[in-house]
């Protein structure tokens, strides 16, 4: 699909959550000139024309009718994006294949609205991974992680392991040298950090 030219089906999605809050095109008209007066911009404003063209599949709003649009609906706009084929779920995933050459902190709040998934980040002392429980009496702490952090993991093609933080022994395999990829989560900085770590023959 062209990412120049509107999917098809995004105009009638946005036609479908019009009309499931009751709202004429007047009406989103009404409610867009209450933004733009307020922001004084016109970009912001919907007239009546403008959202039946963009409902018929006619063209793609700018960012910010995204945003009008997100106000009026009651939607985030990283939904309504979607509507229109953005990827915003591989963001994460392309940050990390791709990479840069300097060393950086991540900011866990650098998409908007990102998805979280709760997980454990800290036991509780007398946790034995040799007996059965509960999570519910083991776990000490939980934490929210962006999902998109966990998005580039692949778990059909590569092996994760935990490394202890007092595991110091080289990975090996054989004669080879090993790549380990680490990802660590620091939930007091609500951050991840992930690269490589090569082993040496020593």
């Amino acid at each position: 699909m062209d990412a120049r030219k509107p999917s098809p089906s995004a105009g009638e999605r946005l036609k479908d959550l019009r009309v499931r809050l009751g709202l004429t095109t007047r009406d989103v008209e009404a409610k867009s000139l209450q933004i733009a007066d307020e922001r004084h911009s016109r970009e912001y404003y919907l007239s009546h024309a403008w959202v039946t063209d963009i409902e018929n599949g006619k063209f793609t709003p700018s960012i910010y009718k995204f945003h009008t649009f997100g106000a009026i609906y009651n939607r985030r706009i990283t939904e309504l994006l979607s509507y229109f084929g953005l990827p915003l779920g591989d963001l994460s995933r392309y940050r990390i294949s791709i990479g840069v050459p300097k060393t950086h902190l991540l900011e866990g709040g650098a998409d908007l609205d990102s998805e979280k998934v709760s997980l454990p980040v800290r036991f509780k002392p007398e946790f034995r991974l040799e007996k059965t429980n509960l999570l519910a009496q083991v776990v000490e702490k939980w934490d929210e992680i962006p999902l998109g952090f966990l998005q580039h993991l692949d778990l059909r093609k590569s092996v994760y392991g935990y490394i202890g933080l007092e595991d110091y022994t080289p990975l090996r395999n054989g004669r080879r040298n090993l790549t380990a990829p680490s990802i660590s989560w620091n939930s007091e900085t609500a951050t991840f950090a992930a690269g490589a770590r090569s082993t040496g023959d020593s």
